[in-house]
């Protein structure tokens, strides 16, 4: 059964790679949504959390045509949240980090939640344990460059209990995440 929520999933809008031949271009080129949904059903997620890759793939090109660009995938993604298992999330920069952690980085780093997404092995996982308890990992992929049945197989590696795994799955997760309809 479906139970996992991905909370770092790159889709990609049709046309928007045309003419690049860039690694992260070459990765996303197959994507579809039919593959998508099947790739989620084999890995357990119930819902995956939409967002732009890596913003030099969106303002690479200067601010007029990354705010283009912006604007085409907001668009498309906001189509595909009508797809039930989909969700829509929106990232920022903060702007002046000295007024943001008064009390300093690390006592920061440990009150954040991370993601799984290219690191779900022992070798990261037992870092991110040393700074915050399972509580607050959750499960991302970084799709599609890593499927949600990769990801969880490497995560019950890390020697996590089947409470953490859960809780990595989706309780976390849906403690942070609001309630839709």
């Amino acid at each position: 059964m479906a139970h996992r929520i991905d909370v770092h999933f790159h889709p990609t809008p049709p046309g928007s790679l045309a003419g690049r031949g860039d690694i992260s271009a070459n990765a996303r080129r197959g994507w579809s949504m039919e593959k998508s949904l099947a790739d989620m059903e084999q890995g357990g997620v119930a819902k995956s959390m939409l967002s732009l890759p890596h913003p030099a793939s969106t303002w690479s090109k200067g601010i007029e045509a990354g705010r283009s660009t912006a604007r085409q995938w907001n668009e498309y993604l906001a189509g595909i949240v009508l797809v039930e298992r989909f969700e829509h999330a929106y990232r920022y920069s903060p702007i002046d980090l000295k007024a943001m952690v008064p009390k300093g980085g690390l006592f920061e780093l440990k009150k954040l939640y991370y993601d799984t997404a290219q690191a779900a092995h022992r070798h990261a996982m037992s870092s991110l344990r040393e700074l915050v308890p399972a509580t607050q990992i959750l499960f991302g992929t970084d799709y599609p460059y890593r499927t949600p049945e990769e990801t969880a197989k490497g995560l019950r590696s890390c020697g996590f209990s089947e409470a953490e795994l859960r809780s990595i799955d989706c309780d976390n997760a849906l403690q942070l995440l609001p309630a839709r309809n």
